[in-house]
């Protein structure tokens, strides 16, 4: 069958692949503040098994809104309000890491590309931690600083 391709996962099935829902909340756009000058990041929070990007959404607009810095809150499949994949590998955290690559390199926070004025801080909460852990792993020189909360 026809091959699809989203954000780094491929689907030799019929069907495309399952979608994840990702929700930006940037800085660039809005009248630069002091303390945004020289400080400003990227910054990703990352939800636990079973949770959905609304239990960062409240720290992601004072972080933008305080600090000038853009934020990136995702849902992960099967969760919120993100795709539930045919396939449960899918929801490996080997292909959790692939998911959060693929948004940070369409974002370009990551891979060939991104800026280097604005420097990655992951954050994540329980599988979000996991996830975050992985992803440094594979790719140290993206992320400047780990924040970790309540890991595996």
């Amino acid at each position: 069958g026809p091959k699809h391709n989203y954000g780094g996962m491929t689907n030799t099935g019929a069907h495309p692949p399952p979608a994840t829902c990702t929700l930006l909340l940037s800085a660039e756009h809005e009248e630069p503040r002091a303390t945004w000058v020289h400080d400003a990041r990227n910054v990703v929070l990352l939800h636990g098994w079973l949770q959905d990007h609304m239990c960062w959404l409240t720290t992601a607009q004072q972080l933008r809104r305080h600090y000038g810095h853009s934020v990136l809150l995702l849902d992960w499949l099967a969760h919120g309000r993100s795709d539930v994949p045919r396939d449960p590998r899918d929801l490996s955290p080997q292909a959790l890491v692939q998911q959060l690559r693929a948004a940070l390199v369409r974002l370009r926070w990551a891979g060939p590309g991104a800026s280097s004025e604005r420097r990655l801080t992951l954050c994540g909460a329980s599988m979000g931690g996991a996830v975050c852990m992985l992803y440094t792993t594979s790719y140290p020189a993206d992320a400047e600083r780990l924040l970790l909360i309540a890991p595996p």
